[in-house]
């Protein structure tokens, strides 16, 4: 008896889901109250950003992102890689 009940709430639940995150995150109407509109108001921003920086299509984006989280992590890793090497001149001076 449990288990049914489980289930079947388990059921509605996941066929209510994607309606409601269908209104929550992509409304297809105009904004209906402060906090659509505050998201649209980003999403207009970020597309701006976008335009501005020279990218049109979602691709162009995904590219940029990964181009520059591969420069930031290089950067890191020289960073590091620097501090490592001058603690080690500091442990070879000490000695």
């Amino acid at each position: 008896m449990k288990t049914t009940l489980i289930l079947s709430a388990l059921a509605l639940t996941l066929t209510a889901l994607p309606v409601a995150a269908q209104d929550l995150v992509l409304p297809s109407g105009p904004p209906r109250n402060a906090a659509e509109q505050r998201l649209q108001d980003r999403v207009d921003a970020q597309i701006q950003i976008n335009r501005e920086r020279g990218f049109y299509s979602p691709g162009e984006i995904r590219r940029q992102e990964r181009y520059e989280r591969r420069q930031r992590a290089e950067r890191r890793w020289e960073r590091e890689e620097r501090r490592r090497w001058e603690r080690e001149e500091r442990r070879r001076d000490r000695w």
